[in-house]
Order: structure tokens, then sequence, then C-alpha cells
């Protein structure tokens, strides 16, 4: 394991803990839970632990949403042609597909345009524009980009077609000349949350819609499930609006999943419960949960885009017959090894770079102009996981004559930020606090990483490298019972400002000689700690840590840290299992 650095959070005001327990009778260990996510009293609590759809926001509180509203409604009475564009990103991606799965029940002159990530440019590409003109669309939708794309609505404009923007990226003072600029971020929107993902900006667009012509939230559970998959794929916080939609988005999901939805989780190894077995909240043969999003369908609807084009990944999302779906899925899939395979080189060769990398200890930035761009994003992540530090990957981008790369950052480090003081020297930038794309001109590459490591250094510490886990509770294994699971499961889905507790138990011991080595370096085990009362203990599984073999085995106690999870597999009885974060060796007390 990693040498990682426990930091347990503040408890919280023990006055309002006591509070919400003596209302909700949930114990006192998940009344401190809900208050380290800043929950103080009972509504708020209620509305955490039993969300509706009714508490969602008036999307007529968005800044121009009347007017996206009215143009669509006059393009649907007229009949013009209207053109769907996304980015080439699961965001995008799902936002296009929400769109036209919404929009084709009013019409069939409609289309979608994904951007091809190694011959057009981020952002709205020209390419496009010159689609939309020769082929008649008056109206172009854009979705998670297009906030700062001036010129090329204005080039739009000119060839009378019209702009709808429905983003979320950061917001300047000048703005596109659109119809409409859907977002949040902007200073002069007062829309009560500013962190829906693009998708989410176009689910409100759908909303208004659905209002306008009296459509019931109850025929866009669909178009939810999509909106959950860009909740977890972009990783905004799952708090407030996003909870709510991710919650009910997964509830869809397992219920009654989109054919596109339940064919990628078909070739990602998740199938259908059998028939003999009848779960009510169970289609799969396993509960889908945020993490699944993440790592099973997110990466596999992401790789159209980095090896062929996002356009095949909008198909498999609005397919509407399983079998279709199936072989879809199966391409995808594909296209999910081939990804799989160049990110492993291309990852590899930046490490074999950072084992002579003398720029500085404080950031990482690397510049390989033979790696592929559709790759660039993952390096640059698990770089900035396994480093601890801001991380620049880069590549040379043939179509616009650029270096152009992504970065990713800790949260300690506001990347936005640090880019802005740099905008002089780049070409193109936009993103988030901790993942942002770029591109520069070459002969700035030298001053732009001098500048940049700079200020990294001036406002990171070696403190700050250390990777820290925060602890939410110190957990007696008394207090780990089906009851306080049960509870635990409302506080999902767990993500982004949201994060699964992680609790410590001390004097915890290897019961019954279970313990055994897994795939050569992981540990599967069976814990106890003294005096535990209500059974042998509990199973348990950690990562990278047989070096802690010998110690376990030797029957000698350790601390650990750990969330609680149940394995939930239909067909077995559900198991309340450890999932071990670190560990600390403990020598026996025989006194």
């Amino acid at each position: 394991m990693q040498i990682k650095r426990w930091r347990f959070k503040p408890k919280g005001d023990d006055n309002i803990i006591t509070e919400l327990n003596q209302h909700l009778g949930i114990g006192m260990i998940a009344s401190q839970l809900l208050v380290q996510r800043g929950i103080t009293n009972i509504k708020e609590a209620q509305v955490f632990l039993r969300p509706r759809l009714d508490d969602l926001y008036d999307p007529y509180l968005m800044k121009d949403m009347d007017n996206a509203v009215k143009r669509i409604a006059k393009a649907l009475n007229d009949k013009e042609k209207i053109l769907l564009y996304g980015d080439y990103d699961v965001d995008g991606i799902t936002s296009v597909a929400n769109l036209y799965l919404f929009l084709s029940r009013f019409t069939n002159k409609l289309d979608y345009y994904i951007p091809d990530r190694y011959t057009e440019k981020s952002g709205i590409s020209e390419q496009s524009i010159e689609f939309a003109i020769k082929n008649g669309y008056s109206l172009i939708i854009a979705s998670d980009c297009g906030t700062k794309e001036i010129e090329i609505v204005e080039y739009a404009n000119k060839n009378n077609i019209d702009f709808i923007i429905c983003d979320h990226h950061k917001a300047t003072d000048t703005l596109p000349n659109a119809v409409a600029v859907l977002n949040p971020q902007r200073k002069d929107c007062n829309y009560p949350f500013k962190d829906l993902s693009g998708c989410g900006v176009g689910f409100k667009l759908i909303q208004a819609l659905a209002k306008m012509y009296n459509i019931p939230n109850s025929e866009l559970t669909g178009l939810m499930q999509l909106l959950a998959l860009s909740i977890a794929a972009d990783m905004v916080p799952v708090i407030d609006e996003n909870r709510i939609l991710a919650k009910f988005g997964l509830k869809y999901i397992n219920e009654n999943p989109l054919p596109g939805i339940e064919a990628v989780l078909k070739v990602s190894g998740i199938k259908r419960q059998p028939d003999n077995i009848y779960h009510k909240d169970h289609f799969f043969s396993k509960l889908i949960t945020l993490s699944d999003l993440v790592f099973l369908v997110a990466p596999r609807v992401n790789a159209a885009g980095r090896i062929q084009n996002g356009r095949d990944s909008v198909d498999l999302l609005v397919c509407n017959d399983i079998t279709k779906a199936d072989i879809l899925a199966e391409q995808i899939n594909n296209y999910n090894e081939e990804r799989k395979n160049i990110d492993f080189k291309a990852t590899n060769e930046a490490l074999e770079m950072i084992e002579n990398y003398e720029i500085s200890n404080f950031a990482t930035i690397l510049y390989n102009p033979n790696w592929p761009k559709g790759v660039l994003g993952i390096v640059a992540a698990r770089l900035t996981e396994q480093f601890h530090r801001p991380t620049i990957i880069l590549t040379w981008s043939h179509e616009d004559q650029l270096i152009s790369g992504s970065a990713r950052s800790t949260k300690n480090f506001n990347l936005y930020e640090a880019l802005d003081q740099c905008s002089d020297l780049l070409e193109n930038w936009g993103g988030h606090t901790y993942a942002t794309g770029i591109s520069l001109k070459e002969e700035n590459l030298e001053e732009f990483t001098k500048r940049f490591v700079e200020i990294a250094e001036k406002l990171l510490t070696e403190n700050m490298l250390i990777s820290e886990i925060e602890i939410d509770a110190e957990l007696d294994f008394n207090d780990i019972t089906k009851k306080f699971v049960r509870i635990l499961n409302d506080f999902e889905p767990y993500g982004t400002g949201n994060p699964q507790p992680i609790f410590y138990s001390k004097n915890v011991y290897d019961a019954g000689g279970y313990t055994k080595i897994v795939a050569n370096n992981h540990l599967k085990l069976f814990l106890s700690q003294p005096h535990y009362k209500y059974g042998p203990g509990f199973p348990a599984f950690a990562y990278n840590s047989v070096e802690y073999y010998d110690h376990i085995v030797a029957g000698k106690p350790i601390d650990i840290i750990y969330n609680i999870e149940e394995n939930d597999w239909v067909g077995t009885n559900t198991i309340i299992q450890l999932n071990i974060k670190d560990i600390i060796k403990k020598e026996p007390d025989y006194e």
C-alpha cells in the first residue's frame, strides 16, 4: 500500500447530532455522518435520506430558459431541422442522447453530431457548422460545451443558424450571441444549484419543455438513467439536485433499464437476474450503484470517442431494441479493449519519463508528441492518483498544429485558477477545478511549464503531497449491525461531495485462520475484535496489502480503516463485508 496519512474529520456539534438522533432514530454515528456532510436540521436530513423528485428546482429559474423553450417550440411548430451537438465524452454523449430521446417524440427532423476527437478541435468545431449549413439545419443545441465559443456562434448566426447552449463549465463575462446560454455558472444566473453536469443542464431544458407540453416526470425515467451516468462519469458533486437525480436514475436502472444501459452492463459481466429468483429492486444479478456506472459503463461509453467516434455511443444509448443494443455494445466493448491497450502503453511510457523527471516535485508536466489524444485524461488521472500532485499530459495535435492535453489535480490545488494565471500562454483551455483541457503553441511550452511549476511550488507544501484518508468515525465491531448498514444505504449514492463513509477500528485480528493471499498481492480476510458478540466476525478484502500477511496470520492485532459494503449478488444471502483502505500493524498487549 502507498504511504497514507490518516485524519479524523471533525465530529461536528454534539447538540445537533443528539437532536438529529432523537428525531430520526438512526443512531448517534449515523447522525454524526449527517452533520459531517453539512446537514444540521431535521428538514435537511429528511431531504437527504428520502429525496423526492418534487424537491427538484423549477427549470425556469435558470437564466435564458424561457428563450430556449420558445425557440425550440418554434422550431418544432415550423418543422425546422434541429441538430444536437455534444462533446465526445460521457457527459456530452448522454446530453445528446437525452435530448434526442425527448425531442424525437415531437419531430423526425432531428439528428446529432459528435465531433471527431482527432480531426476536430475541442468545443464546437467549424466542421459541425459546415455540416449544419450543407444539410439545412437552422437550430443547433450544443451540450457540455459552447460557453466560450463566441466566434463560432457568430459564424453560425451569419449563416442563419441559431444556437442554444447547454453547458456547465466556468463562464466569463463575455458570452456567445446565442438564443440562450443555459449555464448555472453564469455570473448573472441565479439558479440555486451551480454544480449540474452538462447533461443535467440539458435535463433542466427537457423539464421546462415537458412542463409546457404537460408531460409528467413519470415519462422521463429513461432520461434520468442517462443523467445518473453523466453525474457519475463527470464526477460532479453528488449533493443537492444531483443527488436526487442520481438516486432516481439508479432506481430506474435497477427496475427497468434502457436497452443501451442493459447491453453495456451485460458486456461488463452483469446480466439480468435468473428467472427463478426475484428481487423487487433488482433487474440485474446485483444492485447497480454509481460506482458501477463509473467503472463499468462510463469507460465503455467513452471508448467510442477515444477510438472511433462518440456517435457510436449515442446510437447505443438511444437504441430501443435490446438485440440491436447488444450488437452495438459488443462493438463499444471492443473499442474499450483497444483503449485499454493504448492507455496501458502510454501510462508506462509516462512512468518511465517520471523516473528521470527533475523539473519539480510539486507538479508533473509531460509531453510526448506521439501519445494519442484519447487517453491523455486517463493517464493524467492515474499519475495524479499515484503521485498526488497536479499533472498535465500533453501531445501534438495535428489538426490544429498545437500542443494539447489534459490536466488533473488533487483537492489541495485549484487547477482552473492556476491555468487562469497562465492564460496568456494558452490558445484554449477550460473545464473544472480539478480537471481541464488545454492547448498551446509549441514555442510557449517551456515558459508555460516554468510558470505552472512556480505556481504549484508556491501553493503546495511537501505535506500536501502525501495522500490523505479522511476518517468519518471510529466503530466497534458491535456497532456494525444490519440496521446500521440499512441506514448507511440511505446515504447512497456516493460520489464527489458525498463520499462513502470511512471507518476506523482498532485491535482487529484474524478470526480463525481464514486469511489468504489472492492474485499475489491482495488479502482476503475474516476479521474480528475482542468482545465482538454478534458472531465470529466479518469477511474483508485488502488490495495491495500482501506485506501485512505474516503479521496477521501470526495472530497479531491491526488497526484498519475501511468502508462497509454488502455482497448483494442475487442468489446468495446478503453479507456484510469490509473493504479495507489501509492497515497499521500493532503489537499484542500482554499486560
